[in-house]
């Protein structure tokens, strides 16, 4: 029997908290504080889970065999969830879309093209120097952005391959470093970005990786240059993740094994929250504090066992689904994602 990965899940029960509170703080408006944090944040959660998504792809091949079923079938049914919760809540119309994914769908749909390309990648000689380049250089194109998050998918690729080529030894090695050193970066790193955001007020925008520099703002050499930055403190932030974190299993190591189900569900939440004006009226302090303790019930609830089943049910009724209308056969979803 394949031996759990307890650290992993510990770091992904941590993320995921990040994205939801990251999102409800999106609610809140636009102030120093509100932004400061997102920032923080944004640097690291989606990049770490690209992250450790690589490192579980150590098998091209059985990667691509399971990225449909896996990755791009979610991708479908959190489209057609937040399509069809969206205008009911709301009472707008209903909008279907692929190309460019809702909400959180793009980290699916990314994954998805990991997958399935990753065994070509890595033919490529010197693809790690080579993806960063194209990573920094994609921003310039004004037609790289959103749809089929063709953004994301070159901005991350490094941190993806960095991922891959992450081994069990190289983790144990920086494990040994002392708790305190990598609590200190996360300290220095917070009170660097602080003062930065202070005097130059940055937008979050910069760490999402979603858009063309000319889109958020900013010019080619400056955003190459933010682009690597922030790449790279994502990267400073996984590693001390994977020297912080237990690898012991606790109460909350099973809301890791359990962020597919969360990440695709909590947009429900976001937009009834969205659309009453839940955090409209809230003062900043009081806004960010009520964002984490919203974070705190939906986490734990989507997250819970028996939701995670029914999302797996789902997910498979759209696998069976598809699988009838090009095979007429049935076949289920067995790898867990995210």
């Amino acid at each position: 029997m394949k031996e759990r990965n307890y650290l992993m899940s510990n770091i992904k029960a941590f993320l995921i908290f990040t994205v939801v509170f990251g999102h409800f703080l999106e609610l809140n408006g636009s102030n120093e504080a509100i932004d400061f944090i997102k920032i923080y944040i944004y640097l690291f959660h989606m990049p770490a889970f690209i992250f450790i998504s690589g490192y579980f792809s150590k098998d091209p091949g059985k990667c691509q065999k399971k990225a449909f079923c896996s990755y791009f079938i979610p991708f479908l049914f959190m489209t057609f969830i937040y399509c069809f919760f969206y205008p009911f809540l709301t009472g707008g119309s209903i909008t279907f879309r692929l190309v460019n994914p809702v909400f959180a769908a793009w980290y699916v749909l990314t994954i998805f093209f990991y997958k399935v390309f990753l065994k070509y990648i890595l033919k490529i000689k010197y693809i790690l120097p080579i993806s960063i380049v194209c990573s920094l250089v994609a921003g310039i194109f004004e037609f790289i952005g959103k749809d089929f998050s063709l953004s994301r998918v070159i901005a991350f690729l490094p941190i993806f391959l960095l991922g891959y080529y992450c081994t069990p030894e190289m983790i144990e090695r920086m494990r040994k470093v002392k708790k305190r050193v990598p609590a200190a970066i996360l300290i220095l790193i917070g009170i660097g970005l602080f003062v930065f955001n202070h005097f130059f007020q940055i937008s979050y925008k910069v760490t999402l990786q979603a858009e063309p520099y000319h889109d958020i703002g900013i010019g080619n050499v400056e955003g190459m240059v933010i682009r690597f930055i922030t790449l790279s403190l994502a990267l400073v932030f996984i590693i001390t993740f994977l020297m912080l974190f237990s690898d012991k299993q606790n109460k909350l190591t099973y809301i890791g094994d359990n962020t597919m189900a969360v990440y695709a569900l909590h947009g429900i939440v976001y937009v009834y929250c969205k659309h009453q004006g839940v955090f409209d009226n809230f003062t900043t302090l009081t806004g960010i504090i009520v964002a984490l303790l919203a974070t705190i019930p939906v986490v734990f609830i989507l997250s819970y066992p028996k939701v995670n089943q029914i999302y797996m049910k789902g997910i498979n009724l759209f696998v069976n689904l598809e699988n009838k209308k090009l095979y007429g056969k049935k076949k289920h979803v067995e790898e867990k994602t995210a």
